[in-house]
């Protein structure tokens, strides 16, 4: 099931893991490492190939989203279990979040959007003025080489930045 839920806790966290500036750029590059990534339209031909593998495997229960560019001014999280999230990522509209009828990802996408777990172990930030989309994630929490592996090696990686 998909809730709505208002937290500032949730945004204090994420300033807290990530330290992210307005644009959503990670600034915490001791704890925390970025990968970069190209994006195309649509976001659900680019989003489903190069995370599906992420989101079937991580072990949250549930990933967060919200969308725009300042998390500070959008405290309105969409809370998705994985498996409804797969299917919201794949863009089955049928998945309502915030109570809004038959809204689709592609909406998110447009004007930014922000996907975390529960844990916060990872983030994914979409910056639309650069062009391209973030992964971030905690170094001491996730260590999945077989997700970050796959992640690197596809066509839409762009670069490291702790490199």
């Amino acid at each position: 099931m998909i809730e709505s839920i208002i937290d500032s806790h949730i945004t204090e966290q994420l300033y807290k893991i990530y330290s992210l500036d307005i644009d959503g750029f990670v600034n915490n590059q001791e704890q925390v490492k970025t990968l970069n990534f190209e994006y195309e339209w649509p976001v659900v031909d680019f989003l489903e190939p190069v995370f599906m593998p992420l989101f079937q495997n991580i072990d949250s229960n549930f990933i967060y989203l919200t969308k725009g560019y300042n998390i500070t001014k959008d405290d309105i999280y969409s809370k998705f279990s994985r498996k409804d999230f797969i299917e919201f990522m794949r863009g089955n509209k049928t998945y309502a979040p915030r109570g809004r009828s038959k809204e689709s990802i592609d909406t998110y996408y447009m004007i930014g959007l922000t996907i975390f777990d529960e844990t916060y172990e990872w983030l994914i930030h979409n910056n639309v003025d650069v062009g391209y989309l973030t992964f971030s994630f905690q170094i001491k929490k996730f260590n999945n080489e077989k997700i970050l592996n796959l992640l690197t090696n596809n066509k839409w990686f762009v670069r490291d930045d702790n490199y």
